[in-house]
């Protein structure tokens, strides 16, 4: 698999959550909105750094948690956040 840098990964990233958004239950709404911005945040901090595919998927899911913790979110709002990060990273 090819290196992507923080911008190519991010715009694949926030095209399949869009897609998602499009489709998803007006209760994930919230979550997706939590998790568009955390791209646009993760790209700005490594914007020329080069990694596969699954490197970047590993490094959104660190960010993502970190941020959840940082931002106190839990219970069913973190839970489902989760759960969409995994869903939209295939």
């Amino acid at each position: 698999m090819s290196n992507l840098t923080a911008v190519e990964w991010s715009g694949e990233r926030v095209k399949v959550l869009q897609k998602f958004e499009d489709v998803c239950n007006d209760d994930d709404l919230f979550c997706v909105g939590y998790l568009i911005p955390m791209v646009q945040l993760l790209e700005v901090e490594y914007e020329q750094e080069l990694g596969t595919k699954q490197e970047w998927n590993e490094e959104y899911f660190n960010f993502v948690d970190n941020c959840l913790e940082k931002d106190k979110v839990t219970g069913k709002d973190r839970s489902r956040i989760l759960e969409i990060l995994e869903e939209t990273s295939a």
